[in-house]
């Protein structure tokens, strides 16, 4: 019989019998001779030790089954994962796409958004401390609030601690919206009010464009 420690690593066995842990169901065989048993972590954790009838910390142990045998496997927690996620105007934004906001981490591991791939999750070491910094790659958006573990920072820079699996949301509005305005006729203008901020120019013969940064949600 083999039990490793809860959700935390597997143990299987050279003849195949055994297959416990980490949706391995198969953790009792009738076997005779010797059987090797191989730990294998799960991401975050590593292999401590054996105990009953297999001793010591290498990753692999032979069992002689001269009579019924009972081993235990103990694994530690090493590191926590840290998932971060973003929305723009309240709408899902991760995984990120072309010229969206980029948060990296430091250290390195989360280089999350524009154009670098999307690494939104990564195991940091237990108790250590991450910074994460959001980073405005196309200025359309604007930072608004961070979410989750760094709730109520309101810079767009955070440090999380890894004293357990932490996730964080980042949250962006878009810095400007655009107004096109096609009068009807062939004399007129075209004002806006408020006018600090916004402004209105001609695009051809018949369109007007207005446009305001830090726009979005306003009456104009």
């Amino acid at each position: 019989a083999v039990s490793p420690t809860l959700n935390s690593g597997k143990v299987i066995s050279s003849f195949g019998g055994i297959n416990c842990g980490n949706g391995g169901t198969v953790c009792n065989s009738d076997v005779g001779g010797n059987v090797t048993l191989t730990t294998t972590p799960t991401p975050g954790y590593s292999f401590k030790e054996w105990s009953g009838a297999c001793t010591g910390t290498a990753t692999t142990c032979t069992v002689s089954m001269t009579a019924a045998k009972s081993v235990t496997a103990t694994f530690v927690v090493t590191d926590y994962s840290l998932t971060v996620s973003s929305t723009i105007d309240n709408g899902v934004l991760s995984p990120f796409t072309f010229s969206a906001p980029l948060i990296e981490s430091s250290p390195s591991g989360i280089n999350c958004g524009g154009n670098t791939g999307n690494v939104c999750s990564y195991f940091f070491a237990k108790d250590s401390k991450v910074a994460l910094k959001a980073t405005i790659v196309d200025n359309q958006y604007v930072f608004s609030a961070w979410g989750g573990a760094c709730a109520g920072k309101a810079q767009n820079d955070c440090t999380v601690s890894m004293t357990a699996a932490q996730t964080v949301k980042a949250a962006f509005v878009r810095n400007m919206l655009n107004i096109y305005v096609q009068p009807n006729g062939s004399v007129g203008t075209v004002t806006a009010s408020p006018s600090s901020g916004i402004s209105c120019y001609s695009v051809n013969s018949s369109q007007q464009q207005c446009q305001g940064s830090n726009s979005f949600g306003k009456t104009v």
